[in-house]
C-alpha cells in the first residue's frame, strides 16, 4: 500500500509540471483514500472511536486538501518559472513556501487538539506519528521529482 501512494504522489508531482487539472484532482483523490487506508490499519479504531474520529478527519482532510492546493500552485509557479527565474519571483516563491509550511503546523496543532478530545492522548499521538510520517513519504517522493534551481 505505501508503494501505491508513492507511485500516486510521483505521478502527482509529474501532473503538476504539466498542469493537467482533472488528473491531479483524480490522484488527490487517489492518495485521500490511500491515506484513510493506511491509518484505518494503524489506528485499529474500535466502533466508537471511527465514529468519533471520522467526522474530525474528514474536516481536517478538507482544510488539509486546500494546503495541497496552495502547495501544487506553488509548484506550477515555480515550473512557470524554472528557467528565467528572477530574485522577486525566487523570493516570493520562497516565502509563500515558507507560509505554506506554517499553515500545515497550525493545522496539524489544531486537529491534534480535536482528536485528543475523542480519543485518549496516547492514541492522538499514534496518529499524529502516522500523519506525519505518511507526510514524509510524499515530501520525499516531490523532493525527487522538483528539479533543484540551479
Amino acid at each position: 500500500m505505501v508503494n501505491k501512494v508513492l507511485i500516486i504522489i510521483f505521478i502527482l508531482s509529474a501532473m503538476v509540471f504539466s498542469q493537467t487539472t482533472s488528473y491531479i484532482e483524480i490522484l488527490k483523490s487517489d492518495v485521500n483514500t490511500q491515506r484513510r487506508a493506511l491509518i484505518t490499519a494503524a489506528m485499529e479504531f474500535t466502533e466508537e472511536e471511527a465514529q468519533k474520529f471520522w467526522p474530525i478527519y474528514k474536516e481536517y482532510e478538507i482544510e488539509y486538501d486546500k494546503l495541497i492546493d496552495k502547495e501544487i500552485n506553488l509548484i506550477k509557479d515555480y515550473a512557470e518559472s524554472y528557467e528565467n527565474m528572477g530574485e522577486e519571483v525566487a523570493h516570493q516563491l520562497a516565502k509563500t513556501s515558507y507560509e505554506i509550511e506554517k499553515e500545515q503546523l497550525a493545522l496539524s496543532e489544531k486537529y491534534f487538539k480535536k482528536f485528543s478530545k475523542e480519543i485518549e492522548i496516547r492514541r492522538t499521538v499514534k496518529l499524529q506519528m502516522i500523519l506525519n510520517r505518511i507526510e514524509l513519504m510524499i515530501n520525499l517522493q516531490k523532493a525527487s521529482t522538483i528539479p533543484v534551481l540551479e
